[in-house]
């Protein structure tokens, strides 16, 4: 720890604060559009008559505005204390106010006031999109500087403004402009914004989370932990901000959060993550990913158990060794987290690859040659299905930041940025029946879940191969439980005797005499249990009710669901063998075809009309506009 930083009460001087903690604004709703008010003031008519233009502006009086202007006013002089009509009505949202004041000749960027700044400052300092919309659409310039030397950029920043933050970059503001003192909008919102965006934001549209400002030199991470602000602190940890960056008295972000930790405003995930990021890394572990890792950590369990279950120790030092081996893997787990997320996909890998062998060496040779056969065909097209479904793109909603400048700029000049069309994480318009997932950190078109088992999303560009998937896998389990019993069968260990006695003392000959191909048997078993149920729950979605698994369970949320009995009815329900043909895409035998292309171009319900959902005929090669 740096010996200059000192206590954290000593950090926020030599660090530079400009001024205490408290001062930093709660978090305001993301993406909010102020509409104007359409409601006539109530002010009596002869009261009104009487009001000077600056009041009569101020309360959005438009036909008291008009005469005095028609009565030859000049519009662009400002009252006694520098200001100009258009900051009085852009503080104040008056829209037809500053569309007459501006068709009547007023300067778009007139400087008053004591901040010496601009109408479109006003309006971002309010919180005003409609405004800022508006006033930039007449040539308003968003990079000037007030007297402070901050662009509105930095205001919306400091004020948690995430919708302005967002119009002005994807107009063409640079997200890294510098304000007179070297700090950025990202710096600003880290020090002063409590709630997730404007931060989380600017980061996704490429702020710099390394630069440094001018003065104190301190990077946003350090921003953050002046003004103990533990939103900000944690996603620019998550993101990736460098810890090691020295400001102007040589303190580093790492040396502040050390100072922290016994505080609980610093937040133990946060911690969790900067001692992992600091943590010696191991050589071997570097050169293999996780799920390598965790593949071979369960496989080797796997053999492990069922070694340890054939091996001829006594009963007792087999429940001694196989309580040992789970403590390591729960110590495993609890080191590593991230082998702990990929456990499903490894527990998949390791009895698919233990299958195979023991059929190989044990079942292969006592086994039909057309089983086996058939047995090698169903885990070809297993391994297919399973690595599309894995690996594949499950149908990620193209979001490059041209879809994304466009999408903030055609919401905010249009409806806002409703939750329903706009995702504040991808920075894109939703299509319909898409969803954004939290694993995957993007939004999925016709989203039907996050797997664990394949750690991938399941939507509409890999929906089918997971159906595909699930019915290999139930088919070769299948295989595993025949050919083990076979096998068994074969090597007498069932006989006629045998099944005099109950089942469980069939399952206790059967583990005692071969305890391997049992624990194959077994798992095969398991398997064929949960991927029968899974399997039927998505035919009966895909095919009768016309959803997704999100749908279903979400349908309350959603407006164009129709409440049905207990349940509700899906929209796009076309019958269940148009929705047969639908999801697996055969359009050579329904002139009702649906292409899969629709559910990554309509963002609005209303737009599919009920013609495209029921009548039209969609050929495959026709593209959306």
């Amino acid at each position: 720890m740096h010996s200059s930083c000192g206590h954290f009460g000593l950090i926020q001087d030599r660090c530079g604060a400009i001024s205490s903690a408290k001062s930093t604004v709660d978090a305001v709703p993301v993406f909010t559009k102020k509409t104007p008010s359409t409601r006539k003031p109530n002010i009596p008519d002869d009261e009104a008559k009487n009001f000077d233009i600056v009041r009569a502006t101020q309360h959005g009086l438009l036909n008291r505005c008009k005469e005095i202007i028609e009565s030859g006013y000049d519009i662009n002089k400002p009252d006694p204390q520098n200001i100009y009509l258009l900051h009085w009505a852009a503080i104040n949202n008056k829209i037809d106010l500053i569309k007459y004041y501006i068709s009547k000749g007023a300067a778009v960027d007139p400087v008053g006031g004591d901040l010496r700044a601009t109408p479109l400052h006003w309006a971002t300092r309010q919180g005003h999109l409609s405004v800022v919309v508006l006033l930039m659409s007449k040539g308003a310039d968003p990079c000037f500087y007030d007297v402070e030397g901050r662009a509105c950029l930095h205001i919306a920043a400091n004020l948690g403004f995430t919708a302005i933050v967002a119009y002005l970059i994807a107009k063409g503001v640079d997200v890294n402009l510098r304000d007179k003192n070297g700090m950025t909008a990202l710096m600003w919102s880290s020090y002063k914004t409590l709630g997730l965006d404007p931060t989380k934001l600017l980061i996704t549209l490429g702020a710099s989370m390394s630069i440094q400002d001018d003065v104190h030199r301190n990077t946003p991470l350090h921003w953050a932990l002046i003004s103990r602000n533990p939103t900000a602190i944690s996603i620019l940890v998550m993101r990736g901000s460098p810890l090691t960056i020295r400001n102007s008295i040589g303190c580093t972000a790492l040396n502040l959060i050390h100072e922290s930790r016994s505080e609980v405003w610093i937040g133990m995930n946060t911690l969790k993550t900067v001692d992992d990021k600091m943590k010696p890394k191991n050589i071997l572990l570097l050169k293999l990913n996780e799920q390598t890792i965790s593949t071979i950590i369960v496989s080797v369990a796997f053999y492990v158990v069922g070694f340890v279950l054939d091996s001829h120790m006594i009963y007792v030092a087999k429940l001694c060794c196989l309580i040992i081996g789970y403590l390591i893997m729960y110590k495993l787990n609890r080191t590593y987290a991230s082998v702990s997320e990929t456990l499903p996909v490894s527990v998949y890998l390791a009895t698919k690859f233990w299958m195979s062998v023991t059929w190989i060496f044990w079942i292969l040779p006592i086994i039909s040659f057309w089983c086996s056969v058939g047995f090698f065909i169903t885990t070809s097209l297993l391994w297919y299905n399973f690595m599309y479904s894995w690996n594949g793109n499950p149908g990620y909603v193209p979001n490059t930041k041209n879809d994304q400048y466009n999408a903030i700029i055609e919401l905010a000049e249009s409806s806002g940025f409703s939750p329903d069309v706009f995702c504040s994480t991808c920075l894109i318009k939703k299509p319909i029946r898409s969803k954004h997932c939290s694993i995957c950190n993007r939004c999925i078109a016709k989203f039907d879940h996050h797997c664990p088992w394949v750690n991938n999303c399941i939507g509409i560009s890999n929906h089918r191969h997971f159906i595909g998937y699930l019915m290999s896998l139930l088919v070769a389990c299948g295989f595993v439980i025949f050919g083990s019993i076979k096998y068994l069968n074969m090597a007498n260990h069932f006989n006629e005797q045998t099944f005099h006695y109950n089942i469980f003392y069939v399952i206790w000959e059967v583990l005692i005499l071969d305890s391997w191909v049992s624990w194959i048997m077994i798992n095969a078993i398991l398997h064929s249990i949960w991927v029968s149920m899974l399997l039927g729950c998505q035919t009966y979605q895909i095919v009768w009710l016309g959803m997704t698994t999100n749908e279903r369970i979400n349908a309350a949320r959603y407006e164009h669901f129709i409440p049905h009995g207990k349940g509700y009815k899906s929209p796009y329900n076309r019958g269940k063998c148009q929705n047969l043909l639908d999801f697996i895409q055969c359009h050579c035998l329904s002139s009702r075809f649906l292409n899969e292309k629709v559910w990554f171009n309509y963002c609005e319900f209303d737009v599919f009309t009920e013609m495209e959902l029921n009548f039209s005929a969609v050929k495959p090669d026709l593209e959306y506009v």
